[in-house]
């Protein structure tokens, strides 16, 4: 059995009482198999967990709303947000985890982007920026394996070697002065 450095497993990281409580067999095989490659049992797990906590049929989890009343960053999208939301968050107890989960289950039933970007990160850098910096990185022979926005060790390991390569401090951080370098 093999989990996350958390204690999570499988596809839809159970943790392991959850796992006792919620896990199902919707295959049918006997087992109630939330690692294999057929993910069925997990997703039917998941379900089972949000039904399970309340989740209301029908009902979505919230809309991006000017008259909101949560808004995770100054300056950022505002949300208005049903009890569907909380029932998101008692699987994962942040406002960002079940705003994401929330707005991808919307984009995959075809409902379209945030009106609203989120305000420029504890850096300076907006997504659009980021991406941009992606985007340079690895025009200049330093491949970050994809310009998403999300700075992860890829574009980390990008920039320090663009520091290394120019006699900066070698950081790994992004920045506005490292954007405007390239």
């Amino acid at each position: 059995m093999t989990g996350s450095w958390a204690g999570a497993m499988g596809h839809t990281q159970f943790i392991p009482t959850s796992y006792l409580q919620f896990a199902v067999d919707y295959t049918g095989d006997g087992r109630r198999d939330i690692w294999s490659e057929d993910p069925s049992d997990a997703l039917a797990s998941a379900a089972a967990y949000l039904q399970r906590n309340g989740w209301q049929r029908g009902l979505g989890w919230g809309s991006e709303s000017s008259n909101g009343s949560l808004q995770p960053q100054p300056g950022g999208p505002r949300f208005a947000t049903t009890r569907n939301f909380n029932v998101i968050k008692r699987y994962n107890n942040s406002d960002a985890y079940a705003i994401g989960v929330g707005h991808l289950s919307d984009r995959i039933r075809g409902g379209g982007p945030l009106r609203t970007a989120f305000p420029p990160d504890a850096n300076g850098l907006t997504k659009a920026d980021r991406v941009r910096l992606q985007k340079r990185l690895t025009a200049r022979g330093f491949d970050t394996q994809g310009a998403d926005g999300v700075i992860g060790r890829d574009t980390e390991a990008a920039i320090r070697a663009y520091q290394e390569s120019r006699g900066l401090p070698v950081t790994g951080t992004p920045s506005q002065g490292l954007l405007q370098s390239l």
